[in-house]
């Protein structure tokens, strides 16, 4: 059997040989017109290693730089990691063991959505609405955040 990882590997190497053999074609010369298909292959390479890593719940994140995101964004405002204490939002204690339990998704996945959709599953005895949706972060700081949430059990 494969692993995940593995196959995780597989699939970003073949989304890299095969976007790169379609930039390679009729060469007219126009040299501006590589930049942008470089930016859109490396987006669509950015966005296509996301959705496997999430299929696979393979997270590529820095869980010392989603550290450093949490603490920029201010979650520790709302959220205490340490203890049970009560505060606006809920304790992250034990998150990354607690999210592989709330939904029908992964652990990685769960978080993510919290992150960016937080009233897609409002935690019992919260409220809706008060948590700001995080979608502005980019997705290197959320992959950041996501790993450091799951280190946290």
């Amino acid at each position: 059997m494969v692993s995940r990882r593995w196959l995780f590997l597989m699939l970003v190497v073949g989304a890299v040989v095969s976007l790169g053999l379609a930039a390679c074609g009729d060469d007219n010369g126009d040299d501006e017109s590589v930049e942008p298909i470089a930016t859109d292959v490396g987006e669509t390479l950015e966005d296509a290693a996301d959705d496997a890593g999430d299929a696979l719940n393979v997270v590529t994140g820095d869980p010392d730089a989603g550290a450093t995101v949490f603490a920029e964004q201010g979650c520790a405002g709302c959220h205490s990691v340490d203890s049970d204490a009560a505060m606006t939002g809920p304790s992250l204690q034990n998150i990354g063991t607690v999210a592989e339990e709330r939904t029908e998704q992964t652990a990685a996945e769960y978080l993510r959505e919290s992150i960016t959709h937080p009233d897609a599953y409002v935690v019992e005895g919260y409220q809706p609405g008060v948590m700001p949706p995080y979608d502005e972060l980019s997705n290197e700081q959320l992959d950041n955040l996501v790993a450091y949430l799951l280190t946290l059990r």
